[in-house]
């Protein structure tokens, strides 16, 4: 009879251990999904400053941004490009879709050769190999 009741509490403390660890999981997830909520909101705030820095600066031939702006602008000219294609697309038209780049699309060579380049979200500059934003640890 002792054998039972020793076995008897060895499993009813795994089964505390085990309802206890799915507590810690479950709070380990709801954890995980407000901090990923958090994150995006701030990459969404970042990105509303970048948005208005990119407004103010860009009549500006003296802005420190003017390499990025061609870029914005070539990428600009691409996404419209894409969704007037989409549009063609959905709209029955048989037209051949090219989404390669146009040659007046490209960016114009710069004498200066960079090894920095600006952080998309909060205007850092960082290393062009960067992973991650030194300054805000945003993941490019």
């Amino acid at each position: 009879m002792a054998f039972l009741d020793d076995l008897s509490k060895k499993i009813s403390s795994c089964a505390d251990k085990a309802a206890d660890k799915a507590k810690d999981l479950a709070e380990i997830g709801k954890l995980s999904l407000n901090i990923s909520a958090a994150e995006k909101e701030l990459q969404s705030l970042y990105a509303e400053i970048g948005q208005a820095v990119y407004k103010k600066e860009l009549t500006n031939p003296e802005s420190p941004f003017q390499n990025t702006f061609t870029k914005i602008t070539v990428v600009l000219e691409k996404l419209a490009d894409l969704n007037s294609q989409l549009s063609a697309v959905k709209a029955g038209d048989d037209g051949v879709i090219n989404i390669e780049p146009k040659e007046d699309e490209s960016v114009a060579p710069t004498d200066q050769t960079t090894t920095e380049e600006i952080c998309p979200i909060c205007g850092a500059m960082m290393a062009l190999e960067s992973k991650y934003c030194p300054a805000c640890g945003a993941q490019l």
